[in-house]
C-alpha cells in the first residue's frame, strides 16, 4: 500500500501499530484483493482520511 496520509498526532500515536506484522498482511491482503478486481470500501485512498481531517488531540472518542 502506499504512504498513509494522516495526521502528524495521529501518525505518533499509530506508528508502532501500522509496523505489526498482522497490519502489513491485512494491508498485503486488501492489496491483492484490489488487484484482483473485487470492490473495496471506503476506496483505498480513503481508509485513513478520518484521521487526516481531525487531529488526535481532537478527538475525544472512536466509534468502530
Amino acid at each position: 500500500m502506499t504512504e498513509i496520509k494522516i495526521h502528524p498526532g495521529w501518525k505518533a500515536v499509530m506508528c508502532e501499530e501500522l509496523g505489526k506484522p498482522y497490519f502489513q498482511i491485512l494491508s498485503h491482503f486488501i492489496q491483492n484483493e484490489v488487484l484482483s478486481g473485487k470492490t473495496i470500501y471506503p476506496d483505498t485512498k480513503n481508509i485513513f482520511a478520518a484521521f487526516d481531517v481531525a487531529s488526535f488531540e481532537a478527538v475525544k472518542v472512536v466509534i468502530l
